[in-house]
């Protein structure tokens, strides 16, 4: 098992339902190169595997894809908590991004910013963990 409760085993992870109890946030971001936009997805999955709630946004923006990941994980967060929920796993296909967030780490000024808000966030949701999964698990956003 890795540190999400996920069974770890050869070949392809697949997306699977939260423990009893918790919700599960699926977060991903893509960038569309040239056309200066990111799109960010959220899906919130209970126990059952039933959809909760999603979202997804388009920014016309042009950010660098840890930016774009830390702030889709910003999305994640805020969104399960304008949704009530509590005790939730958030995963992201980008550790890297995930990575930045627990320790507040501010070196970049160019995403410094959303890291703070982020880490913020975090520490103000009661039962939320943070994993890093790979992408063939994380389609479902």
């Amino acid at each position: 098992m890795d540190k999400c409760g996920k069974k770890v085993s050869r070949g392809y992870p697949c997306w699977r339902v939260p423990s009893p109890g918790f919700y599960k946030i699926n977060c991903s971001t893509t960038s569309e190169v040239g056309n200066n936009r990111v799109s960010i997805g959220v899906v919130i999955h209970d126990e059952s595997g039933s959809v909760m709630a999603f979202c997804c946004q388009i920014l016309d923006a042009n950010f660098d894809s840890i930016v774009a990941e830390i702030m889709t994980i910003f999305k994640g967060i805020l969104f399960s908590k304008d949704c009530g929920l509590a005790h939730c796993v958030l995963e992201s296909n980008k550790a890297g991004a995930i990575a930045r967030v627990p320790n507040n780490n501010l070196q970049n000024a160019s995403y410094g910013s959303i890291i703070s808000d982020t880490a913020d966030l975090r520490s103000q949701s009661i039962g939320l963990s943070i994993c890093a999964i790979p992408c063939s698990a994380n389609r479902v956003a």
